[in-house]
């Protein structure tokens, strides 16, 4: 029974401590509890104000964003994007700006940016009024000076026309005195042809017995100068142009000048001719000084021509040199045509105004292509090949070719037409002219003295010396 009380007594005991034991547990858990209460709220109140700065952040970087970016684009863009932007269009308007103005620095943000620009565009401004206050009065300057221009035109048209009148009184006592002169020279001639006669009948008798050998001297002499004139115009032809003649005397306000060629030269009249300074080598591809066209021939070696081109700043002087690629003193030039030749580019063939040209010049026509069919032929004498237009049928267009290798085969020289007609003098004139800068009026033009109108251009070396004829065989005989 004892043992049993003392049992419970221990249980009691033990009882007891347990119990205090695990109020003391439970004291220092309240106690625990109600510290990491306190932590817990203070935690929470951190991450409450920085959650609430992180949205203020992510708010401003949104309103950053759409400033900076295209709309629709604030969300994706990150931030190291939006770095690189900013950056790239600092350095994109900055270098803009330094080519304006190397002094100006170059902007670190958006507001100096603008304000730069600004700038910039305040000073453009400024002188882009003033470049308007000068147009202005330039254009006020311009206005002035045309009103005098318009008076020089007046006076120089009524110079022009006191000009003209004196050439034509010129003209008229020129004529009276060539009727003259052509009555004196039947008269002489008349009474020579009596003396010759009389002089032949007295000189028969005399020269009946030397007349074979003359005769056989003749032919000797004629076969000689044959061959030389041959093997002459083939060294001609490989050595450079020479001059025609030269200017003996100019009067610049009738526009009027004389030259030393004449009847005796077979020269014909409306010929025109380039004119070249003296002490400038014949064949230079020095441009010419001016123009002149045959007018009247005076005598043996004298002709008048008229100036059709030339230049204030270089006047054409006595003892200027003369040159045309159409003729030549006392020889006849001559000429082969393939193609159309189309003067005025109306889409006619002029080849008829051609022929004319060139007979009035005292040239020849050795071939040409009508309506298909080559009508001549080229040879030795032949001087140029003037090559128009390829013709669209093929039998021209055949002709055409056979020409241009015939050509090649005797080392005739090949000339484009465009050119030919430039060294020969020709000229397009325009239909119409006008007066003064604003005038409306205008007056058609017509040829000089009816003859082809001529060309502005100026003499070069396109005729180059021609090359030997390829034999036809393998020997040279």
């Amino acid at each position: 029974m004892a043992n049993q009380n003392q049992g419970m007594t221990i249980a009691v005991i033990i009882f007891v401590i347990l119990t205090v034991i695990s109020m003391a547990i439970a004291v220092v858990f309240v106690q625990q509890s109600g510290e990491l209460e306190k932590k817990l709220k203070a935690t929470e109140a951190t991450a409450k104000t920085e959650s609430d700065s992180a949205f203020q952040l992510q708010t401003e970087l949104n309103e950053v964003k759409r400033m900076i970016l295209p709309s629709g684009e604030t969300e994706s863009v990150a931030q190291t994007a939006i770095v690189e932007k900013f950056k790239a269009d600092l350095k994109k308007h900055g270098d803009r700006l330094k080519t304006i103005d190397a002094g100006k620095e170059v902007p670190q943000s958006y507001s100096q940016m603008l304000d730069a620009v600004l700038a910039s565009l305040d000073q453009r401004s400024t002188a882009l009024e003033a470049e308007k206050v000068r147009v202005a009065d330039l254009t006020k300057q311009n206005a002035e000076l045309a009103g005098t221009y318009q008076a020089q035109v007046d006076q120089y048209k009524k110079q022009a026309e006191a000009a003209e009148t004196e050439k034509t009184a010129l003209q008229g006592k020129l004529t009276t005195a060539e009727e003259a002169l052509k009555k004196e020279q039947l008269e002489v001639t008349a009474n020579l042809t009596k003396a010759n006669d009389e002089t032949t009948k007295v000189r028969a008798e005399l020269t009946k017995e030397i007349d074979d050998l003359k005769q056989k001297l003749a032919q000797a002499e004629a076969a000689n100068k044959s061959m030389f004139s041959k093997l002459t115009s083939i060294q001609e032809r490989t050595t450079a142009a020479t001059y025609d003649g030269e200017v003996t005397r100019v009067n610049p306000s009738a526009r009027t000048v004389w030259i030393n060629l004449g009847a005796y030269d077979n020269l014909p009249k409306h010929l025109s001719f380039s004119v070249q300074a003296r002490g400038v080598p014949a064949g230079s591809a020095v441009p010419a000084k001016g123009k002149i066209e045959v007018v009247q021939i005076l005598a043996d070696h004298l002709a008048e021509c008229r100036i059709i081109e030339d230049d204030l700043r270089d006047p054409i002087l006595v003892g200027d040199n003369i040159f045309t690629q159409l003729w030549e003193p006392g020889q006849r030039t001559r000429f082969a045509f393939a193609g159309k030749i189309d003067l005025d580019d109306n889409g006619t063939d002029d080849m008829d105004q051609v022929r004319a040209m060139v007979a009035r010049a005292g040239g020849q026509i050795d071939a040409e292509v009508v309506e298909g069919q080559l009508r001549g032929k080229l040879d030795i004498e032949t001087r140029y090949l003037v090559l128009g237009t390829v013709p669209a049928d093929k039998n021209s267009a055949d002709r055409y070719n056979e020409l241009t290798a015939e050509a090649e085969r005797l080392g005739i020289q090949r000339v484009p037409m465009a050119v030919f007609f430039d060294q020969i003098g020709y000229k397009r004139q325009a239909r119409t002219m006008q007066f003064g800068g604003g005038a409306s009026g205008t007056r058609a033009l017509e040829a000089p003295d009816g003859g082809m109108p001529q060309s502005p251009g100026t003499v070069s070396n396109v005729f180059a010396p021609r090359r030997p004829p390829v034999a036809a065989g393998g020997s040279a005989y």
